[in-house]
């Protein structure tokens, strides 16, 4: 029975993944009210879908994969349709897509030149991705109830911003490390054996 279970956290992401659909599309016609509480769910799945997986060791490479990947589907098509609405900045958009392309680049690497990564987000990703929902929270709850502050939402999103450009330099620099210890690893290997 527990084999079953352990695939709750993934099938949780799957769920996630399929609300995107109606997700998109209620920000594209612009039913707020009805996109934030889609919004909400798939946060709240995110949130239980992680603590199955370390509470009860119900993880696996596919979902190690697939959450992440859920993840920044969410963000970009929220971000890319309030941008598109004229409701977040533009430079807000470039920088946060930028950011998650740029990381899905270094995993391809990675993972064609050294080896299949073992994927850890950082601090400063977890901070970063935290305040990406938020700010978008804010928004659509605003867009929906009229409740909000616009100068909330201009600060949130240079705070977004920024810690978008400073996480992504932060991967950049901490996978590139992690590229060439590894790399330099497997030479000394391939000396060591052709000695």
């Amino acid at each position: 029975m527990e084999n079953v279970w352990r695939h709750l956290p993934n099938v949780i992401t799957l769920i996630r993944l399929l609300l995107l659909a109606p997700l998109t599309w209620l920000l594209i016609v612009e039913d707020y009210v009805a996109a934030f509480v889609i919004f909400v769910i798939a946060g709240i799945s995110d949130g239980l879908d992680g603590f199955l997986a370390r509470r009860y060791g119900w993880t696996s490479r596919f979902g190690a994969t697939l959450d992440p990947a859920a993840d920044k589907l969410l963000v970009t098509l929220t971000y890319g349709v309030l941008t598109w609405h004229g409701h977040l900045s533009w430079w807000l958009f470039v920088i946060v897509f930028g950011r998650d392309i740029l990381i899905v680049i270094g995993y391809f690497a990675y993972l064609f030149f050294i080896g299949t990564p073992k994927m850890q987000p950082l601090i400063i990703s977890k901070i970063n991705t935290a305040c990406q929902i938020l700010l978008v929270s804010f928004v659509m709850m605003r867009l929906g109830t009229g409740i909000g502050w616009a100068i909330v939402e201009l600060w949130g999103q240079w705070i977004v911003g920024t810690l978008g450009v400073v996480s992504g330099a932060a991967y950049v620099w901490v996978w590139g490390r992690r590229a060439r210890l590894a790399k330099t690893h497997v030479d000394r290997l391939r000396e060591s054996n052709d000695g």
